[in-house]
C-alpha cells in the first residue's frame, strides 16, 4: 500500500500544484539567510551582498499565488486564511527571536520598554514596528497587498483584477523613475525616500513585483488579455529599475568596498532567473509533479518550512554563528551552518509549533461562531492544493536594528 504522504503528493499532482514555487520560496530564503549573516563582515561581505534580491523574487511569487488562491474562494475565507497563514508562525518565531535576543545579546539586564515594544508590534505586525528583526518590515506590505486584494473580492471585482494590476503596476512605474532620478542625483526630493517606514506600505516601490506575479498568474490561466501582456511587459522593464536602485543604497553601506558598475547586474539577472524558473514551473507543473514523491516531499518541507526559516535566521542565526565561531569555525563556514540549523528548527517550526497555534486559533473563529478552516497540516490536499502558503516573508533592511 502506497504510504499516507505519498499517496497526498499523488492528490497534489493532480489539483496542478505548482512544486517550482516552493524551490524558488526555499532558495529566495537562504539568499536572504546569506545576506544577513555575511554581509556586515568585511571578509564575507562580497560573497553573497546580493541575497537581498531574496524579496522582490518573494513579492513576485506572493502576487501569483495570491491572486491564484483568491479567484476560487469568498472575502471572509480569505481574511481568515491569510490570518491562519500570517500570525501563528509569526507569533512563534517572534518569541524564539525575542529569548534569543534578550539571552544572548543583551541579557536579563538588557529588558527594556523599548525591547517589549519590539516584541509587542511584531506579534501584532504592525505597519513600521519596530520589530523584533529587520526581517518583518515586508510583512506590513504584505498585508496591505491582502488587503487590496480583499477589497476586490469583496466588490464581487476578482474579474477586473488585471485592470486594478494595471493601475497598480503603472503607478508604481512612475514612483521608480522618479525615484531613480532620485538615487542618480538628478533630483532631490526627500519624499521619494521611503525607508522602512510607513510610505513603504503604499505599494508604489514593490508594487511592479506583485503586478508581475498577478499578470504570470493570469497568463498561466489564459486570461492574460493585450493591455495585460502591455502591464506585464512595463513590470518586466522597470523591475531591473528598482533593482538597480537597491543596489547602489546597499552597496553604499557595505564595509568592503565595492564598484556599484562591475555589481549592479547580478541580483537583477538572479531576479529574471527566479521568474523564468516560476514560469517554467507553471508551464510545466504536470511533469514536475511526475517525479518521485520522496523528491516531492523534500519540496514541500522546504516550501513551508521558508516562513518561519527567514523569521529566525537573524537572531537565531547570529547566536549559531557566533557560537560556532567561538568553537574555531571560519566565519563562512559558521554562516553556512548556522542556515542549516536554522532550517531544522524552521521545519519543527512549520510542522509542530505552528499548527499547534493554528488549531488554537481556528478554534477560536469556531468559538464566536465562524465557519472552521482546514488545518493545512492535517489537509494538505485542499490547502496546499494550490500553492496557498504565505510566501510573503520578506527579508530585512540593510541594518540590524
Amino acid at each position: 500500500m502506497m504510504a499516507g504522504s505519498d499517496m497526498r503528493i499523488k492528490r497534489q499532482a493532480g489539483s496542478g500544484y505548482i512544486y517550482g514555487a516552493d524551490i524558488l520560496r526555499f532558495a529566495a530564503a537562504v539568499l536572504v539567510a546569506m545576506f544577513h549573516l555575511t554581509w556586515l563582515n568585511k571578509s564575507t561581505s562580497t560573497i553573497s551582498w546580493f541575497g537581498w534580491i531574496g524579496v522582490e523574487i518573494f513579492f513576485v511569487l506572493s502576487g501569483f499565488v495570491i491572486a491564484r488562491s483568491a479567484s476560487n474562494t469568498t472575502p471572509m475565507r480569505f481574511v481568515k486564511s491569510r490570518i491562519l497563514r500570517l500570525y501563528p508562525a509569526a507569533w512563534v518565531c517572534t518569541i524564539i527571536s525575542f529569548l534569543v535576543v534578550v539571552f544572548h545579546v543583551r541579557g536579563l539586564s538588557g529588558l527594556s520598554i523599548g525591547l517589549f515594544a519590539r516584541l509587542g508590534a511584531s506579534l501584532m505586525l504592525l505597519p513600521t514596528g519596530p520589530f523584533i528583526a529587520s526581517a518583518y518590515w515586508t510583512l506590513p506590505i504584505e498585508i496591505v497587498f491582502y488587503g487590496a486584494v480583499f477589497c476586490i473580492l469583496l466588490a464581487g471585482r476578482i474579474d477586473r483584477i488585471e485592470k486594478l494590476t494595471t493601475v497598480l503596476c503603472i503607478a508604481s512605474a512612475l514612483y521608480l523613475c522618479f525615484y531613480a532620478c532620485q538615487v542618480a542625483g538628478i533630483i532631490n526630493q526627500p519624499l521619494l525616500e521611503f525607508g522602512y517606514g510607513w510610505r513603504n506600505v503604499l505599494l508604489l516601490r514593490h508594487g511592479i513585483y506583485f503586478a508581475f506575479g498577478i499578470y504570470l498568474w493570469l497568463w498561466s490561466e489564459r486570461r492574460l488579455s493585450r493591455r495585460g501582456a502591455a502591464g506585464w511587459a512595463l513590470a518586466l522593464a522597470m523591475a531591473p529599475l528598482e533593482i538597480a536602485c537597491r543596489s547602489a543604497e546597499l552597496v553604499a553601506l557595505m564595509p568592503a568596498p565595492v564598484q556599484l558598475g562591475t555589481v549592479w547586474l547580478v541580483p537583477i539577472l538572479i531576479w529574471l532567473g527566479a521568474c523564468a524558473v516560476l514560469v517554467a514551473s507553471t508551464a510545466w507543473r504536470g511533469r514536475i509533479a511526475r517525479l518521485p514523491a520522496p523528491l516531492l516531499r523534500c519540496i514541500r518541507v522546504a516550501g513551508l518550512s521558508t516562513y518561519p526559516l527567514y523569521l529566525i535566521h537573524e537572531d537565531l542565526g547570529e547566536l549559531l554563528r557566533d557560537v560556532l565561531i567561538g568553537l574555531g569555525c571560519p566565519y563562512l563556514v559558521a554562516a553556512v551552518a548556522a542556515i542549516g540549523l536554522c532550517e531544522i528548527v524552521a521545519v519543527l517550526i512549520a510542522y509542530v509549533l505552528e499548527p499547534a497555534v493554528r488549531r488554537v486559533l481556528n478554534a477560536a473563529f469556531v468559538a464566536i461562531g465562524e465557519m472552521r478552516l482546514p488545518d493545512p497540516q492535517i489537509v494538505p490536499v485542499l490547502e496546499h492544493a494550490d500553492n496557498d502558503d504565505l510566501v510573503m516573508r520578506g527579508p530585512g533592511g540593510p541594518d540590524r536594528r
